[in-house]
């Protein structure tokens, strides 16, 4: 199982009560399969995740309906950078 492949799960199954609740915009802090919160900024989750998993690893993730992709790197091909 990939990284954080659980987390993800997690997230995708709680993601229509999240959204029910009025949580969108919030962050999810997931470790293993359990929820450790779903603080309103990034600081605050990060903050929670620290604390509760002592510096382990840990997912956060926004709570919106749909992924969306924030910024995409561009690598241009060598024939069209010359």
């Amino acid at each position: 199982m990939g990284r954080y492949q659980t987390e993800q799960a997690i997230y995708t199954l709680r993601l229509a009560e999240w959204l029910r609740a009025r949580l969108e915009g919030s962050f999810a802090v997931i470790k293993g399969e359990r929820v450790l919160g779903t603080p309103p900024s990034f600081d605050e989750a990060i903050r929670l995740g620290i604390r509760e998993t002592r510096g382990r690893e840990f997912l956060v993730k926004r709570i919106q309906p749909a992924d969306t992709i924030e910024w995409m790197s561009h690598i241009a091909s060598p024939t069209l950078a010359a």
